[in-house]
């Protein structure tokens, strides 16, 4: 079997996409929601996409990379290295992560506790993309006109939804999901 050893890392080929079908400067984009450990699925999130930034700005570009962090997903599990404190945890299921407290105590929030953990790990590698907690980016209104527009428009959100995603809304659903002002929770909170 031939191996063709002069064949381009993944990284070159997709930074000559990338250089190919969009203009300079070059913004790079990844997510992740910190509700558990980390795990290699999770340093791959932000591993791949440093790898095409660093390989466009070695061929000169500017680029930036903005690492999104759902801090707003619903804590809706504790992780086996929480299970001593189950009990403490598990009256605040359905609550965005920025509001579940860290219960070691030694960090703000359990999206910080993770996220911290995360943090470290970038440093490890070299890694420093510019981090975005989505409770902040919501809470500032910034996508308060979009909140509106899908709300505005939900029968043809949902049928996308539906659509792409190959599942049932339901009639309760909605392409917003508030935190109630009564009990803190995002997940159960239903839009009327």
């Amino acid at each position: 079997m031939y191996i063709n050893m002069h064949k381009f890392h993944w990284a070159q080929t997709l930074a000559d996409r990338v250089i190919a079908e969009k203009k300079p400067p070059f913004k790079i984009g990844a997510g992740l929601s910190p509700s558990g450990p980390l795990h290699f699925g999770t340093l791959c999130e932000v591993l791949y996409p440093s790898k095409i930034r660093i390989e466009l700005d070695n061929r000169g570009f500017h680029t930036s990379f903005h690492l999104m962090v759902d801090t707003l997903d619903a804590f809706d599990s504790v992780p086996s290295i929480f299970e001593p404190h189950s009990g403490f945890l598990m009256p605040h299921f359905g609550k965005p992560l920025f509001r579940v407290p860290d219960p070691t105590g030694k960090t703000a929030s359990f999206a910080d506790y993770f996220l911290t953990e995360l943090r470290n790990a970038m440093e490890v590698f070299g890694i420093a993309p510019d981090i975005v907690q989505m409770h902040d980016f919501y809470l500032s209104g910034k996508l308060d006109s979009y909140v509106r527009l899908f709300l505005s428009n939900e029968p043809q959100v949902r049928d996308i939804i539906e659509r792409s995603s190959d599942r049932h809304c339901g009639t309760n659903w909605s392409p917003i999901m508030p935190i109630c002002e009564n009990c803190g929770k995002i997940s159960t909170t239903r839009v009327i």
